[in-house]
């Protein structure tokens, strides 16, 4: 039984080994090879890696979703960890509207 007992910890390193920390920065276009904030990673590791954000909107809704919108990307955080991050169109490099 002892050895099940490790398993998990063991999946873990294993998957972080094959594939890499999920919470590690991403590219949001291999093209331009430019990242943002990987998913899971918390408020003060986004603030920490990438800087203040020109804008903070929300949090919105249940669970609180809160927008940080840079220069050329948002990142969308459920509570204080990352859920997603969003290039913006390089036609315009624009942020997307407030609502």
């Amino acid at each position: 039984m002892a050895v099940h007992r490790h398993l998990p910890a063991t999946m873990a390193c294993l998957i972080i080994a094959l594939f890499g920390h999920p919470a590690l920065a991403t590219p949001a276009d291999p093209a331009t090879n430019a990242s943002v904030p990987g998913r899971g990673l918390s408020m003060t590791e986004v603030e920490r890696g990438f800087g203040q954000s020109s804008q903070v909107r929300g949090p919105v809704g249940t669970p609180p979703i809160t927008r940080w919108i840079y220069e050329g990307f948002t990142v969308y955080f459920d509570h204080s960890h990352v859920i997603h991050s969003v290039h913006h169109e390089i036609a315009g490099g624009k942020p997307p509207p407030a609502r």
